[in-house]
């Protein structure tokens, strides 16, 4: 049989894997530190598998530069495998624990790994002078020395090292026996086609394992993905529906015509401004509920100030609202400012005679923000669990904000008053 017939076709079709992996996550159009390190990975494993395939490819070529090139594929191969687990672990840590903050590990088998790496290193380098590990004839045929399985039993134990570094994800409590089926399936892939590799060296199982179980993590992520992406979506379309029926209720329905007909007899001018303020913040809030696109901060706005005209043409409410807008260029999730200026105006200044609501925006580093504070007298936050009206509207930005855009809420409430901040990603 012809072993190196084989082992030529599973190099090209593992190369093209990498490559495809390789490709999709460089054109990713945003990319978080588990993406880079998973880039890193396959970069060292396309280098790894494409040195190996150069070296089966040239053998038993005559001359300097074939002989220079599968020498040069040799190092390389077994340089970067080492190289790639421990990238391989890095990944894992950050993947599986949700977190770009790494896990600790035990520093004592980082220590033997790293010293098995450098061992290996420099058996590598003297096998080029005594054919320790591996040599060449004069037609360029590779011949193992005596001590080749070394080669294997270091990868071995890489793999048994990465395993045991990865162990503390195991224990974490937050992995679900799902998680932790597939943690072991990952590295028991990797672990198998080392141990195959000691009888077998002919095949070279462990980097078409080390694609595999990749694969089988892209694989998995892209599914978390598309699930997460539909729980978003079906918490969207809850967050339409609540706040709508939140928001536009017949109280406040009531309470605006009742309001536009007094104007009609006392201020027919100021009743026609009503009407249209009424019907834009309608439109408005209507056309919020079938969009899922995020629209400019103005256009929020404008919404915010069609609500405040209505309740400020009652009469029975008496407040003032200051705008102090720094950033005004981006865009948010619809109905995010102007349920927060809603519930300052009904909740926070509930009680109290006259009042103050502020409408900032500015831009840090990383994010924009917009508060809206109001000088009432505060609630606690047990209030916003309960499930009342103002629990609800909170819950639907939050909602609407994570959804879409990433975003979150922070609130401030002493008996001073309230102030709560929307951040969105810049």
């Amino acid at each position: 049989m012809d072993y190196r017939a084989i082992m030529i076709t599973s190099d090209i079709f593992t190369l093209a894997l990498v490559f495809l992996l390789l490709y999709s996550n460089v054109h990713l159009p945003q990319k978080d530190k588990s993406t880079i390190r998973l880039i890193r990975v396959l970069m060292l494993l396309t280098v790894t598998v494409a040195s190996d395939l150069v070296t089966r490819l040239f053998i038993g070529t005559q001359g300097l530069f074939p002989r220079f090139l599968i020498l040069s594929g040799l190092g390389l191969k077994y340089i970067c495998a080492t190289s790639t687990f421990a990238f391989y672990l890095r990944y894992l840590r950050t993947d599986f624990s949700n977190s770009d903050r790494l896990l600790p590990v035990n520093r004592y088998l980082t220590a033997l790994r790293v010293t098995l790496g450098i061992f290996f290193i420099i058996m590598l380098l003297s096998s080029y002078f005594t054919h320790t590990l591996f040599w060449l004839d004069s037609y360029n045929h590779i011949f193992y020395g005596r001590f080749h399985s070394l080669t294997d039993i270091v990868m071995v134990l890489q793999v048994l090292i990465l395993t045991l570094q990865v162990y503390p994800l195991y224990q974490v409590r937050k992995l679900d026996i799902g998680l932790r089926k597939r943690l072991i399936i990952y590295l028991g892939i990797i672990l198998l086609a080392a141990l195959a590799d000691i009888p077998f060296p002919q095949f070279g199982f462990l980097y078409p394992a080390m694609v595999t179980s990749i694969y089988l993590i892209y694989i998995n992520i892209h599914m978390a993905l598309e699930k997460r992406t539909w729980e978003n979506n079906l918490r969207l379309e809850k967050s339409r529906v609540e706040h709508l029926t939140w928001q536009i209720h017949p109280h406040f329905l009531f309470n605006s015509l009742l309001v536009i007909k007094e104007l009609c007899a006392e201020d027919p001018q100021r009743a026609e401004q009503a009407v249209q303020d009424f019907a834009d913040y309608l439109r408005d809030n209507l056309d919020a509920m079938n969009s899922n696109e995020m629209i400019p901060f103005e256009h929020e706005l404008e919404n915010v100030k069609h609500y405040v005209a209505l309740e400020q043409a009652d009469g029975s409410r008496n407040f003032d609202i200051v705008y102090d807008l720094k950033e005004k260029d981006f865009v948010l999730p619809a109905l995010t400012v102007e349920p927060l200026v809603e519930n300052a105006i009904r909740h926070g200044l509930k009680g109290i005679s006259g009042g103050l609501v502020q409408i900032e925006s500015w831009r840090e580093e990383q994010e924009i923000c917009i508060a809206v504070s109001d000088d009432g007298s505060g609630f606690r936050e047990q209030t916003v669990q309960q499930g009342s009206r103002k629990s609800i509207g909170l819950q639907n930005v939050r909602d609407r904000l994570e959804a879409q855009c990433g975003g979150f809420l922070t609130i401030q409430s002493s008996s001073e008053g309230t102030r709560i901040i929307i951040h969105i990603p810049a």
